[in-house]
């Protein structure tokens, strides 16, 4: 039990770092993550906030892996759900914290982007080295991927370009023009990943030295 704890806790501080790194990129004014994108064009014209949508689009990100899977979704998956309320709230307290910090000029700007980017590649490093808990927006990949013999990286490819898709045409419907959608949404895209593989080593290490040794069988990903 004592070991559950501090997964869990180890995994919560990624969380954390992932809200505290979505809030900097999008607060920066240079578009949102991938995944982010089309929750962030209707918080521009509704009065829920980002954090909310998020939840709206976990939750329902669940409830499809739920569909998908069937007898293949452990009960202990619903979990996804308290951990995506978790990533709302902070996300909101973070988005307001960040509000009258952002910088007005683009340089500015644009090291708030880089910043968010860093951030975010740390709460992923710190969620993939528990190899237990994750978000919905992975668990949805690692579902779809199961069901369609995909591989992973190709269905999180896929499903990441399908809601930009859907972030540009709402916001062409909605505004006329494109909104949640620039230079940090491609930077956050490409270069994620990249960071992610540099620091995940060190970080894998503080996760044995903090909760201890996952075991030899349970290899990155297989919790998803």
């Amino acid at each position: 039990m004592a070991r559950e704890i501090k997964t869990f806790i180890f995994f919560s501080v990624g969380v954390a770092f992932l809200a505290l790194g979505l809030a900097f990129l999008t607060q920066s004014g240079l578009g949102t993550s991938p995944i982010g994108a089309p929750m962030w064009v209707l918080t521009l014209v509704t009065t829920l906030s980002f954090g909310t949508w998020n939840l709206v689009f976990n939750v329902c990100f669940v409830v499809i892996q739920w569909l998908l899977l069937r007898r293949d979704f452990p009960l202990w998956y619903w979990i996804q759900v308290p951990i995506a309320i978790l990533f709302s709230i902070l996300l909101d307290a973070f988005m307001a914290l960040l509000t009258t910090h952002a910088p007005e000029a683009y340089l500015g700007r644009f090291l708030f982007m880089l910043a968010g980017v860093v951030i975010v590649a740390l709460g992923v490093a710190l969620e993939v080295a528990t190899a237990k808990y994750f978000l919905p927006g992975e668990g949805i990949v690692a579902a779809i991927a199961r069901v369609s013999s995909w591989r992973f990286p190709r269905v999180k490819i896929g499903f990441d370009v399908s809601l930009v898709t859907l972030a540009i045409i709402l916001s062409l419907i909605l505004f006329q023009r494109v909104e949640g959608v620039r230079e940090g949404t491609l930077v956050a895209a490409v270069f994620t990943g990249v960071i992610v593989g540099w620091i995940q080593r060190p970080i894998d290490l503080l996760h044995d030295k903090f909760v201890g040794p996952n075991p030899p069988r349970q290899k990155k990903n297989d919790a998803v």
